[in-house]
C-alpha cells in the first residue's frame, strides 16, 4: 500500500492511498500541475525520490491505527483512496479485498477524526462494473444505477462476489462521509487497458484460449490508463462531490476488441466458452452489455478522454 501526501494550490495536503502504479502516477500528475508557491510535496510510500516513506499494508491487523497515525502526521484536507482491486483475481487474496480496505480506511479516518482531524473531502476509485451484467441491461447505465444491487450478477461466481465487494466498499465510503459531513467524489472507471495494471478485459485478452459466445457480440467499454490518471487528477483538483463515470470515447464490439489486440476470439456455445475462460472472467461478459453514461464527467470535470475505445485497446 502506498500513501502519497501532496499539496493542492491552496496549500491543502492531499493524501493518496494506493496499492499499485495508479497512486504513483496520480501523485506525479498532481505534482506537475501544482502552481508555483505550493508547499513542497511530501511523498510517503514507495515512490522513487521520496523524501520520506511510510509502508503500510491495509490488510494487516492494526492497519487502521497505522493509517490514522499517517493521517495525523500529514493532516490532509483531501484523502484520495485508490487502493482498489484490479479484477476478481488481482491482487491475489484469500477472501474479500475492497470491503476490508474500505473498512480500514473508514476506521482510520474516524479514529483521526476523534483526535481532532478534519478532512473535508474523500475521493474514491471504483468501477463501472458495479452496474452488473444482464441481457436486460439498459443501453447505458447512469450514475444512479450503481446505488442499488448490480444487475444480473449473483454471488455464485467469483466475479459476482467481486462486484458485490466493490458495491459494499462504495457503501462504506458513503456512510463514512455522511456521518462526518465531508464531501465524497466517487469515480467509477471502465475496465482499464493500455497501462501497468490489469482488468477483466486485459485478463480476457491475455487468456490462453480466446473465446466468445456464439451468437453474441456485445459492446465493450474501456478506459485507457493515461485517461484514468487525468480523470483522477481533475477530480482531485475540482472535488465535485458526486459519482462520475470515466470511460474512453465510444465502445468496441467484443469481436473487434479481440482483433485489435491480435486475438481471434473463437465463437463457442456458452457452456464450452465458460469452461475455457480465465479465472475471474464471467461468461455473462461475453453476452451482455455494461456501458456507462460518461457525459456527466465531461460536464462537471471537463474530462475529455484522449483515446477512443479502439485506440485504447491498441494502446
Amino acid at each position: 500500500m502506498l500513501v502519497h501526501p501532496m499539496a493542492t494550490k491552496r496549500s491543502d495536503t492531499v493524501l493518496i492511498i494506493g496499492n499499485n502504479d495508479i497512486a504513483a502516477d496520480v501523485c506525479l500528475a498532481l505534482r506537475e500541475q501544482a502552481p508555483d508557491g505550493c508547499r513542497p510535496p511530501v511523498v510517503v510510500g514507495q515512490v522513487s525520490g521520496a523524501s520520506r516513506e511510510r509502508r503500510l499494508s491495509l490488510l494487516e491487523r492494526g492497519a487502521e491505527r497505522h493509517l490514522a497515525a499517517a493521517l495525523a502526521a500529514e493532516t490532509p484536507a483531501v484523502i484520495v483512496q485508490l487502493a482498489t482491486s484490479e479484477s476478481p483475481v488481482r491482487p491475489r487474496r484469500r477472501s474479500r479485498y475492497d470491503t476490508i480496505v474500505a473498512e480500514t480506511v473508514a476506521a482510520a479516518v474516524r479514529l483521526w477524526w476523534r483526535r481532532g482531524g478534519r478532512p473535508r473531502h474523500l475521493v474514491a476509485l471504483s468501477s463501472t462494473l458495479v452496474y452488473g451484467l444482464a441481457r436486460t441491461s439498459p443501453l447505458v447505465f447512469s450514475e444512479r444505477h450503481g446505488d442499488s444491487a448490480p444487475v444480473g450478477v449473483g454471488a455464485a461466481t467469483r466475479y459476482g462476489r467481486w462486484v458485490a465487494d466493490l458495491c459494499r466498499a462504495e457503501g462504506i465510503y458513503r456512510e463514512l462521509c455522511a456521518e462526518l459531513g465531508i464531501g465524497l467524489t466517487l469515480l467509477r472507471a471502465a475496465p482499464i487497458v493500455g497501462g501497468p495494471v490489469s482488468s477483466p478485459v486485459t485478463d480476457l485478452l491475455a487468456a490462453r484460449f480466446g473465446v466468445r459466445i456464439a451468437g453474441f457480440d456485445p459492446p465493450v467499454q474501456v478506459l485507457h490508463y493515461a485517461d484514468l490518471i487525468e480523470g483522477i487528477r481533475l477530480a482531485v483538483a475540482q472535488l465535485p462531490g458526486e459519482t462520475l463515470n470515466l470511460a474512453s470515447r465510444g465502445v468496441v464490439r467484443l469481436s473487434r476488441l479481440g482483433a485489435l489486440a491480435g486475438r481471434l476470439l473463437l465463437p463457442l456455445p456458452q457452456v464450452a466458452a465458460a469452461m475455457l475462460l480465465p479465472e475471474g472472467v464471467h461468461a455473462a461478459a461475453l453476452a451482455c452489455r455494461c456501458v456507462a453514461d460518461d457525459r456527466r464527467a465531461a460536464q462537471v470535470l471537463g474530462f475529455m478522454p484522449t483515446y477512443t475505445a479502439e485506440e485504447a485497446v491498441v494502446g
